[in-house]
């Protein structure tokens, strides 16, 4: 019987970790925002965490903080990108600054640095997982889309 209550408690405990994950960040939402999602994971980008770095039309830099959780394997990631876009060309290029492993809270567990930036820099497409979360941060730091409708259809 102790081993049946034993099983039933960690399945429970289970059950709440798993429904729990992101749980801090749809409560936030006036904070967080997803930009992608799947059923095994869902990625938010903190609209606090935007920081216009360069502000030199047409080209800008924004750095921004995302999350991305693991549901299935109850993991977490926060990773800081800045974000380079030419508004004449609607390229959007990202480069990887740091991750860390964290909690469903967000809370850091273990950070990564990198050092050699150019491994870590990337031309962003519309299919790219990150190219919404740069989408949302230009709007964010300038009210305004980087990306229209009519520009969407040039680039397919």
């Amino acid at each position: 019987m102790k081993k049946v209550i034993i099983i039933i408690t960690i399945l429970l405990l289970c059950l709440i970790n798993s429904t729990c994950l992101a749980n801090y960040f749809e409560d936030n939402s006036d904070r967080f925002i997803s930009y992608d999602s799947t059923k095994q994971y869902k990625a938010y980008v903190d609209l606090e965490s935007i920081n216009v770095v360069r502000n030199d039309p047409p080209n800008y830099v924004i750095q921004a903080e995302s999350y991305i959780f693991d549901s299935v394997n109850h993991l977490g990631m926060k990773y800081v990108e800045q974000y380079f876009y030419n508004y004449k060309t609607k390229n959007i290029d990202a480069e990887l600054n740091k991750f860390a492993k964290c909690d469903e809270n967000g809370n850091i567990s273990k950070e990564f640095k990198f050092e050699d930036k150019k491994s870590t820099h990337l031309t962003l497409t519309h299919t790219s997982p990150g190219y919404n979360a740069a989408k949302i941060a230009f709007a964010k730091a300038y009210n305004m889309p980087f990306v229209t409708e009519n520009d969407s259809s040039k680039h397919n």
